[in-house]
């Protein structure tokens, strides 16, 4: 085909230039191994220092995963060739390196006893995948990469992906998984975090902690485990939703963590909108490491320990490992920091403080109108009328009473104010416990299984205030609200008290809450070999997740109206006082019961699928074949469960939940092809799947993509991708709860007075899955040729998501947007009926927008006498980001605005000498316009940066000291005596800088 193409000339000239180019490349690859890089490769398990190694020396390295697992390989430090540190590495292992001549890539195989210094070409190994020289059987190690199923012989490709190893996370200073992931610079602050209590309208699950992508939500992304679905967090969201507790995984059994940053609904199904975390775990390791880990901040006690296990073999055709890990944090407390030791932050001056300590305090305050000041015989008009002093009265009098004014906020004094901080914690009491077990087995040549187990057991102690009563929001069995009765000996006012405001803290505990989370995660599985080109997989995958909660103190809604009655239970005739003391404390003491609940999520099921080469592809445009069509299609079927087992029965401050359960199945199917158009020069990714649905029926999503690598050191990406999520099992099928809106007019009703109406929330079964449009595309620079060890990339990245679930809470826009959501009786005398509720369940309705850019920057220095330096950089820009609620009022672009920088970033440097090593980390939250709190509360908040360090020496004995420092500067996050929850700053984006200074000593222990 090729002469038919190309003239006489180029036919000519072609094989002299093919053989200049071998030869040059021959030079070139000479030259480039006569040079001695200092390499710095500690002892330790084949796969992972393989890698290490091929990292260092800028030289692909393809090897088996069987051949090598569970062999040790020899520590390299100091200044060696390629050659001389491999061979180095695997002195006396059993295992050979051969070198391609052209590409200077490495296969590592079994030594057979005589082995030559260099393999055949790269294209002859992909095709023979087998050595002449020894004739022994070479199989390739393909890398399974996050976002495609199709394996391949190097990770680079169309998909921006974030890979961080293990070591990297152990570097980077956290103690547990889900503090690395809320550093990350693509998440968006870090709403729910666990630290963040549930009242203040963040969709929360208390206990979990995860991250927020792009600013979209916990549940817009995916979390994979070893590529593998796995059961949500067991208890839903304050808003029905499904989330992944990343504190589930240690940090000790990770192996890496790679995020897609793109969409990927088509490889994987829902929630791979915003990426895709992959969390793949360690799977083999020889021998027996221990890692202990105690730390503590100063001047505080959060007090951190941990103890983790590590151990493994190799079988005769496999191997196994076992991980143990225990973890165990003190809480801390708001009190304990010079900037809230109280929630007045008035010091913090008028534009970012205000006084946040709570008007619902002991003694109870009153509101009341003009009319009933007047009927009460008082002359100060309408407003709040509190007890003079703050102090209890054990019989109140109308003299006790003082008028405040109408404002709840600024009038009452604080003697009259409840003050949060001994009861605001930053972080909670944790216990954790996991373990992981890991098995691999080969049946045959052609067929292996594995097996991994992992569970988790996780106690979590939660306190927070005494119980707080706002009577107008909390409706009692009887419909109406909480009432103080005339004929309570306690109420001086002479007729019913119905809007008052309180808090058990003078007759009451403090609630807690205990929470246990019980969790594992079962995979099994077959892979194989069809002839030398074809692999197919199946597996088996099951999932839970359990948590019970066990709530503290609380008071009942009715036994409280029925204290305030004089008809409580076993105590007729006994009044509450809420203005003092009251008579009788045994009855006080009798209101406080506790509460469990308990919820359970599970997920179960089986894929299978195979891929490989079809044909050749034909050369085009006067290049030769670019290589085989490799395909990979499949089918999942899974069926995802929630069941919750709440406590019915109301409370003070939480509405009673019905026990619900919901469940679905899903049946997928998908293809996805590799389409190499031109050698180098453009290949395509093509997948489609599609998903059925037991609940909402089916969605098929496209994706695209393209690399092109259009010189040495530049290559283009770009990709194209429709997603979709499901709705949440708790989104749909949460039972029906009612509460009361504010007082309002009908406009359909102009002659009905002012009233308040109810609210019907829950789950709505009528939901459709919200859809989203993802393109990505971007250029990655490796500019090793000019400055040595240097690599750089950019992404932009255009995001929008249409359907998205939302629930109205202001009754006036139903009138205006939503009038189906109105629920009416019969027409009276022309006009449209009363309003008997207003169903305000979730509907899809709203929409995302985002657009930005994803950077990021490596590089590798290393010489003898320094050592070797590492360094990574990632930045997100937010160009646009807006939310369009669905209210007509178009999107609002909050871009460079409240908690949303238009820049975030992290920074990472390594440094490492024969038995030393240094790290240096950052976290870069950019200025933004806090705007929040406008017209008359606004101001430019600077950027901040978080530094954390650590200082390592690799011991005697095989033991390894490392000496580290979260927050090395003891920064404190910036003041906002605004933000809610009332810490005195933004949790959401400053949660990392909260606890101030934190050093911690590890050793770690190979025997």
């Amino acid at each position: 085909m090729l002469t038919t193409i190309l003239p006489p000339w180029r036919r000519l000239l072609r094989p002299a230039l093919s053989g200049l180019a071998a030869l040059a490349a021959l030079l070139t690859l000479s030259a480039a191994d006569a040079v001695k890089i200092n390499f710095d490769l500690p002892a330790g398990p084949a796969g992972e220092t393989l890698k290490a190694f091929a990292r260092q020396a800028g030289r692909e390295i393809v090897f088996s995963a069987d051949t090598v697992g569970g062999i040790p390989t020899k520590a390299v430090l100091g200044e060696y060739t390629t050659r001389e540190a491999i061979d180095q590495m695997l002195a006396d292992t059993g295992l050979v390196a051969t070198q391609d001549t052209r590409t200077g890539a490495f296969a590592v195989r079994k030594t057979t006893g005589i082995e030559p210094k260099n393999a055949p070409s790269r294209i002859q190994m992909q095709a023979a995948s087998s050595t002449e020289e020894s004739g022994d059987k070479l199989t390739l190690e393909k890398f399974s990469v996050t976002g495609s199923r199709i394996s391949r012989l190097q990770e680079a490709g169309p998909l921006p992906v974030a890979n961080y190893s293990g070591s990297d996370i152990e570097a980077r200073g956290f103690q547990n998984t889900g503090d690395f992931m809320q550093s990350l610079s693509f998440n968006s602050g870090t709403m729910g975090s666990i630290n963040i209590p549930s009242t203040f309208g963040v969709p929360y699950a208390r206990g979990a902690v995860t991250i927020n992508p792009r600013g979209m939500g916990t549940s817009r992304f995916l979390v994979l485990l070893d590529g593998k679905r796995t059961a949500s967090y067991g208890l839903a969201d304050t808003s029905g939703g499904a989330v992944f507790d990343f504190n589930s995984i240690p940090v000790e059994a990770v192996d890496s963590v790679e995020y897609l940053k793109d969409g990927a609904s088509a490889i994987y199904g829902s929630d791979a909108i915003t990426g895709v975390m992959n969390i793949k775990l360690r799977k083999n390791y020889t021998g027996v490491s221990t890692t202990a880990m105690a730390g503590n901040t100063f001047g505080h006690d959060t007090f951190t320990r941990s103890l983790s296990v590590l151990a493994g073999g190799v079988t005769e055709k496999g191997n196994y490992m076992l991980n143990v890990n225990w973890f165990r944090q003190n809480d801390n407390l708001a009190q304990d920091y010079a900037r809230s030791r109280t929630t007045d932050y008035t010091s913090f001056g008028p534009i970012r403080g205000q006084n946040n300590n709570s008007p619902g305090n002991f003694p109870f305050n009153v509101l009341l109108t003009a009319a009933q000041a007047t009927a009460a015989g008082l002359t100060g008009g309408a407003g709040y009328y509190v007890i003079g002093g703050g102090q209890p009265v054990a019989n109140p009098t109308l003299a006790n009473f003082v008028g405040t004014g109408s404002s709840s906020t600024n009038s009452i004094p604080n003697a009259n104010r409840y003050d949060f901080a001994p009861t605001t914690q930053l972080t909670p009491s944790q216990n954790n416990l996991s373990a992981l077990f890991s098995l691999q087995h080969r049946f045959t040549d052609a067929v292996a299984g594995f097996a991994r187990l992992t569970f988790t057991n996780n106690a979590t102690d939660f306190i927070y205030t005494p119980i707080s009563i706002t009577s107008t929001s909390i409706v009692t069995s009887s419909g109406g609200p909480l009432t103080i009765p005339a004929n309570n000996p306690y109420n001086p006012f002479g007729f019913a008290l119905t809007n008052f405001r309180g808090r058990g803290n003078g007759f009451g505990p403090t609630r807690s809450y205990a929470m246990e989370a019980n969790g594992g995660n079962y995979q099994f599985g077959l892979d194989g070999t069809l002839g030398r080109d074809w692999t197919w997989s199946t597996s088996f995958t099951y999932g839970f997740s359990t948590v019970s909660q066990l709530t503290r103190n609380q008071v009942r809604t009715d036994d409280m109206q029925a204290a305030l009655n004089g008809t409580l239970r076993g105590y007729a005739g006994q009044f509450f006082n809420p203005f003092g003391p009251s008579a009788n404390r045994e009855m006080v003491s009798s209101l406080f019961v506790p509460s469990n609940g308990s919820s359970k999520s599970t997920a179960w099921g089986y894929d299978m699928s195979a891929s490989g080469p079809l044909f050749a592809m034909p050369a085009l445009a006067g290049f030769e074949s670019a290589g085989s069509v490799a395909i990979a299609a499949g089918g999942e079927w899974h069926q995802e469960r929630l069941v919750n087992n709440s406590d019915p029965v109301g409370y003070l401050v939480a509405l009673g939940d019905l026990p619900f359960a919901g469940s679905r199945t899903v049946t997928s199917g998908f293809v996805e092809a590799e389409v190499p158009v031109l050698p180098k020069y453009l290949t395509a990714q093509l997948a489609v799947r599609h998903d059925r649905y037991s609940d909402f029926g089916g969605t098929t999503n496209p994706k695209v993509a393209l690399v092109s690598q259009v010189s040495s050191f530049l290559k283009l990406r770009t990709s194209y991708s429709e997603s979709f999520k499901a709705p949440d099992i708790g989104v749909l099928y949460r039972p029906v709860s009612r509460t009361n809106s504010t007082t309002i007019l009908d406009p359909l009703r102009p002659l009905d007075p002012p009233n308040m109406y109810p609210m019907q929330s829950g789950g709505n079964p009528n939901l459709k899955p919200e859809e989203a449009r993802v393109w990505y595309g971007g250029f990655v620079l490796d500019l090793d040729r000019h400055v040595k060890g240097l690599n750089f990339s950019v992404d932009y990245f255009d995001i929008k998501i249409t359907n998205v679930i939302t629930t109205l809470s202001n009754a006036l826009d139903f009138f205006t947007y939503f009038p189906e959501l109105v629920v009416r009786g019969p027409s009276v005398g022309g006009l449209p009926g009363p309003i008997q509720y207003f169903q305000a369940v979730p509907i899809n309705a709203a929409t995302y927008s985002w657009k930005g850019m994803d950077l990021a920057l490596g590089y590798r220095y290393g010489n003898k006498s320094f050592g070797t330096l590492n360094a990574d950089l990632q930045a997100t820009y937010t160009d646009y980001f807006a939310y369009n609620a669905g209210l007509g009022g178009g999107p609002v672009d909050t871009a460079g605005r409240y908690n949303n920088p238009h820049w975030t970033g992290t920074a990472q440097l390594g440094w490492r000498k024969n038995n030393w090593g240094a790290t240096l980390g950052m976290q870069y939250k950019g200025s933004y316009l806090n705007d929040a709190f406008k017209p008359n509360f606004v101001w430019n908040q600077g950027a901040e940066y978080l530094f954390n360090g650590t200082v390592s020496w690799q011991g005697p004995w095989r033991t390894k000291f490392t000496l580290g420092c979260n927050n090395l500067f003891d920064t404190q996050p910036p003041p906002n005596g605004r933000a809610i929850p009332s810490n005195g700053f933004d949790v959401n984006t400053y949660s990392a800088w909260a606890l101030g200074r934190y050093a911690y000593l590890k050793v770690k222990k190979d025997f």
